[in-house]
């Protein structure tokens, strides 16, 4: 059993309706808190009562046995996931280390991840919520920015979590690709292409046959 702390505004109804929606889940505790902004986990994460806390939005749902993801926190710090938007032009050219830091390190998703209670984490963690705050203005309160830079400059140990822990909607990547004057002409471009087996993508690639072709056969 996985025990559940839950950090929200209200406190009455939240027992009840996580005991209905997963009846096996342990100990149900709760924190209320009084957020000034949408974004409120920046302040209140670090509350978490647990030595091994995996945060999860409010609008999440696990679907299947999710113990592994405690397992990988004996050997890191935290547990993160690549976010869709990955770099953006409008907070690159508005927060200069944001900008700064290379495309191969892109955006991840503070909806959900893992971490250990330790004094890295909480140094990254208070440095999130330090960013969040200076950065207020330029990203009209959006944490994932603050969350890129904050998480790059760290000294935590992290790993990258699958994309079956954090599945998003297609209509949220559909809105990212209608979306280049915000994640720029190179969103999601392939950058190197793996063949593996592929002979004959191969050879038309070598015979001269137009790269954007290739592609969508491989």
């Amino acid at each position: 059993e996985i025990e559940v702390h839950v950090l929200c505004d209200d406190a009455r109804y939240f027992d009840k309706t996580l005991k209905s929606f997963f009846p096996n889940t342990g100990a149900i505790t709760s924190t209320e808190v009084k957020p000034t902004h949408i974004r409120a986990k920046v302040d209140y994460i670090s509350l978490s009562p647990f030595e091994k806390t995996l945060y999860l939005d409010s609008d999440t749902l696990p679907i299947y046995d999710i113990g592994e993801i405690f397992d990988a926190l004996d050997f890191i710090d935290l547990c993160i996931c690549h976010d869709f938007s990955r770099k953006r032009v409008n907070f690159s050219e508005g927060i200069p280390k944001y900008g700064e830091l290379s495309r191969a390190l892109p955006e991840v998703n503070g909806g959900v991840f893992a971490y250990n209670k330790n004094p890295k984490t909480q140094k990254f963690l208070d440095a999130w919520r330090s960013n969040f705050y200076k950065y207020f203005d330029i990203t009209n309160g959006w944490d994932q920015p603050s969350l890129r830079i904050s998480l790059y400059e760290s000294d935590v140990r992290f790993s990258i979590l699958p994309d079956e822990y954090n599945t998003r909607p297609s209509k949220t990547l559909h809105k990212n690709l209608n979306a280049t004057e915000i994640v720029g002409s190179q969103y999601l471009k392939s950058k190197i292409l793996h063949f593996h087996v592929d002979e004959n993508a191969l050879n038309e690639f070598v015979s001269g046959k137009s790269l954007d072709a290739i592609k969508e056969e491989i």
